[in-house]
């Protein structure tokens, strides 16, 4: 029998329900920030039994987008379990104080969501309850979803043999009613439509009305939410195919309502940019065997965006939403020569990956390890770029911003001797974690419209 407080320190109670409450809670051996849950019904063998399946279907689990499991133990108190601990609100949270959501915004909570559902059901598990307030949010906005003390293994049947109703009745499934013997993975599907719906209304699914459904996501709700399981999509891959068929159609209709956004053409002033002081001295490039001396140069805190390209090239059109973007399908010339304009260069791949990963050598601007809220790449599930200003916590170890992920950065540096392709860096939206590392690179021509290549600025300090 363990001591709990000889290994994690109560900072503050969370919440508290029928079952169990759960704690914001000090690992001091790990030195971090947990959830800690404790289950208040500790002589009651069927729930002790619940909890136990609960953190064994999330410890199976190895997702971005799902609460990461712990640890598990037993003191005098009884059970208790450790998961991530995330610092945001819930979705339910930002639908109270935002009402209806713009669909930009909604697909880039709903798609990482159900990439997330997809996965668990691949591997035989269902959650049942899901709902906005089990999808926390970190603070760059990544849903992650919480809670599977509802989920069970579909291979295991002692919960069949209770025939219990479980979930919340604004988005729980027409068959959950029935019983909750025979519910499958479907169930989670008419729980995501009806969450969608609210997301995209404003309204709970209580008071469903179907014209208030915005057209182009008007077909793949009601199909989610069809009272007949068979009528449904009858797994999460095909709904997320039809999430991004029409979020692109939705995307490109805006596009073309959108009226361009040129701000040179009200103001004719240049674009202002703050810059960091990179020291002189070494640091270790693309390998630890390799160390190489830089004198001092200045680098842009984040990369040009879009409102900051259109002031000097107004024919750059965007929609009003992506003016903090990064801006993007932008050739290496066109990109040099903004530069030149702000007597300014594009930074060598030596000063891009110094400024990235500074002089101790580690593989992503903030450590070792890779994070999906840190950065926006294919691991995060947003499929598309988003404000520089995203992930703060990202930052490199100088303070320069946006440096993994979200799109590639174009340098002055050749790839080869043949002078045939400049280097890119930095990774994208939907490139993959190893791409986001300090080291990785990419090459493409000059003047080769690259769509997910942007920029930033250096200039040298002498």
């Amino acid at each position: 029998m363990i001591d709990i407080s000889q290994r994690y320190q109560i900072l503050a109670e969370l919440g508290r329900g029928g079952m169990g409450v759960v704690y914001q809670a000090r690992d001091v051996v790990l030195g971090r920030v947990v959830a800690l849950k404790r289950l208040l019904a500790k002589d009651n063998r069927f729930v002790i039994e619940r909890f136990l399946k609960e953190a064994k279907s999330i410890a199976a689990l190895n997702h971005p987008h799902i609460i990461q499991i712990y640890d598990i133990g037993e003191d005098r108190d009884g059970l208790f379990i450790t998961t991530e601990f995330v610092e945001g609100a819930d979705l339910a949270r930002l639908i109270a104080r935002q009402g209806k959501l713009p669909f930009k915004v909604a697909l880039k909570i709903i798609v990482p969501t159900g990439e997330a559902l997809a996965y668990a059901h691949e591997r035989g598990v269902i959650h049942r309850d899901i709902k906005p307030a089990n999808i926390l949010l970190t603070q760059a906005g990544a849903p992650k979803i919480a809670d599977f003390g509802l989920a069970r293994l579909e291979s295991e049947k002692e919960l069949e043999k209770t025939g219990l109703i479980m979930g919340s009745l604004c988005y729980t499934s027409p068959e959950q009613f029935k019983t909750a013997k025979h519910v499958d993975h479907r169930t989670d599907i008419y729980s995501m439509g009806a969450m969608f719906y609210e997301m995209l209304t404003g309204q709970s699914p209580q008071f469903f009305r179907a014209d208030e459904i915005p057209e182009p996501f008007k077909a793949v709700v009601l199909k989610a939410m069809q009272k007949d399981r068979e009528q449904r999509y009858q797994n999460m891959r095909a709904m997320l195919a039809d999430l991004h068929r029409v979020s692109r159609n939705a995307i490109d209709a805006a596009g073309k309502t959108t009226a361009p956004i040129s701000p040179a053409n009200e103001t004719g002033a240049a674009p202002t940019t703050d810059m960091i002081l990179i020291p002189a001295g070494p640091f270790r490039f693309r390998s630890e065997a390799r160390v190489v001396q830089l004198p001092a140069f200045y680098i842009d805190v984040y990369p040009v965006t879009n409102r900051q390209y259109a002031q000097l090239v107004p024919g750059h059109v965007f929609a009003p939403e992506e003016a903090e973007h990064p801006a993007s399908k932008v050739t290496w010339v066109e990109a040099n020569a903004y530069a030149r304009k702000l007597g300014k260069r594009l930074p060598t791949e030596l000063e891009w990956e110094k400024a990235a990963r500074g002089s101790d050598g580690r593989i992503y601007p903030w450590g070792n390890e890779f994070s999906a809220d840190r950065c926006n790449a294919f691991e995060s599930g947003i499929g598309a770029p988003t404000s520089v200003k995203a992930y703060p916590e990202g930052r490199s170890p100088f303070g320069v911003m946006d440096m993994a992920g979200n799109v590639w950065e174009w340098t002055s540096t050749f790839l080869d001797e043949r002078q045939a392709a400049r280097v890119l860096k930095g990774g994208a939206f939907n490139g993959a974690a190893k791409f986001a590392r300090c080291d990785a690179r990419f090459a493409y021509p000059e003047r080769g419209l690259f769509p997910a290549a942007g920029f930033r600025c250096a200039r040298s300090a002498e």
